[in-house]
């Protein structure tokens, strides 16, 4: 996707939208799989042809297509996957599986092969995912202020931890934490009432703008828009950023905008 940057929660609710006006308007026609080495579980095809997609959820980095009867269809998209809707014999590139269906036909493509599909019983899904925190997207303050003040983890591994708060990923998280001006590597149990209305502000602000562009967008005023620079820069302040290693992670950071 040229100029812009991924952002799992964002791109994710894009591609749930795509899925449900795809597949929920009658049973699945068929399904054809390029790659078996990402689909798990059960037999994919039969689970799906002759179906109906019922509905068609996202919580966190997780899809989840529902269908009737106990089996439920989980898609992970990892860092390089994506889904677009093609025409029923156009090639796609890295791709790994396509859906036919009356509303069209939706191939996954994913270059690094990270992500993938699973078939298992509603009441497993856990078991694939694992635990999940609350959605990023609709999470209140105080909700969010309990998470991130309740252990002695820096910020930044504490917004990408799935189990903690579900669906943001390394870019986001650090556009998240320059747009609130807080350092990656501040423990969350020291974050003020204050910060933490701050934090929530800019993460819907950010989650809305991204969600409504699929994307974070790489224009000025976004942190996004240095991530590729060999010498990147403050688009606030004008500082030179830095690249901080934060519990196995690199965060992008203003050392004077966010200073600790």
């Amino acid at each position: 996707m040229g100029g812009c940057a991924h952002a799992r929660a964002a791109d994710l609710e894009g591609y749930r939208r795509l899925l449900a006006r795809t597949l929920t308007g009658g049973p699945v026609t068929g399904v054809t799989v390029a790659d078996p080495r990402v689909v798990h579980g059960g037999d994919f095809a039969a689970t799906l042809v002759g179906r109906t997609v019922t509905d068609v959820l996202r919580h966190g980095k997780w899809l989840t297509i529902r269908l009737p009867g106990p089996e439920v269809v989980l898609l992970h998209l990892g860092m390089t996957g994506g889904l677009v809707l093609v025409a029923d014999a156009a090639p796609v590139r890295f791709e790994r599986l396509r859906i036919h269906a009356p509303g069209g036909t939706v191939a996954l493509h994913d270059r690094r092969r990270l992500g993938g599909a699973w078939v298992v019983p509603g009441q497993d899904a856990e078991q694939v995912t694992g635990p999940l925190g609350p959605d990023a997207l609709g999470i209140r303050d105080a909700v969010l202020g309990d998470l991130l003040r309740s252990g002695r983890r820096p910020l930044k591994t504490l917004l990408v931890d799935q189990a903690v708060l579900a669906g943001l990923g390394n870019t986001l998280s650090d556009e998240l934490l320059w747009a609130a001006r807080l350092d990656p590597r501040r423990r969350g149990s020291t974050l003020t009432d204050d910060e933490v209305a701050e934090l929530g502000d800019r993460l819907r602000e950010i989650l809305r703008k991204s969600v409504r562009a699929g994307h974070i967008p790489r224009t000025r005023g976004w942190l996004a828009s240095q991530r590729a620079s060999e010498a990147p820069v403050c688009p606030r302040c004008g500082a030179a950023l830095v690249r901080l290693p934060v519990g196995g992670r690199r965060a992008l950071t203003c050392p004077q905008c966010q200073a600790a």
